[in-house]
């Protein structure tokens, strides 16, 4: 069995804005995300035994280009994560959502956001009083990608198994 998700890899030149950030913010008692594990998930992990289903069902996916805009930081407090987050994402997202869950009802089916988790922490009493300044990080999005997910003592990391 194997472990996958939908999602968007960051771009390099995104992977380098958040990059940039985290070496600024190494005084912060978190655990940064490694620029090559950098990606919106769409459609939460599950399990597979053959990963050439959901591939089969990506290559059928009608999807065009559009922009997303990382407006502002977030601390979520419950999952123990600071993410960028684009707070408008383009109707093509939505759509694109919607087709998605269609295809592959695994997980959550109800609520979205648009982010991209930089950090994690396990106490986040030093993070509270943290003021993040806004940003404007663009990402054209073109590309929908199925990972696996390889869960190890330090986290996940991510493999592209095929994208679309």
């Amino acid at each position: 069995m194997t472990r996958v998700f939908i999602g968007i890899k960051s771009s390099e030149k995104l992977s380098g804005k958040i990059t940039k950030w985290q070496e600024k913010n190494k005084k912060l008692k978190v655990r940064f995300i490694k620029p090559d594990n950098l990606h919106l998930t769409l459609i939460p992990p599950w399990y597979e035994e053959n990963t050439e289903l959901p591939v089969a069902l990506l290559k059928q996916i009608q999807f065009g280009e559009c922009e997303l805009v990382f407006d502002k930081f977030n601390v979520n407090f419950k999952n123990k994560v600071i993410w960028i987050e684009s707070s408008n994402p383009p109707v093509q997202i939505f759509k694109l959502l919607k087709s998605l869950r269609g295809m592959f009802p695994h997980g959550n089916q109800t609520g979205f956001k648009a982010h991209i988790t930089v950090a994690r922490f396990k106490d986040g009493k030093k993070l509270e009083d943290i003021k993040f300044k806004a940003i404007g990080w663009r990402e054209r999005v073109n590309k929908i990608t199925l990972f696996e997910s390889v869960l190890g003592r330090k986290g996940a990391n991510y493999k592209i198994l095929f994208q679309v």
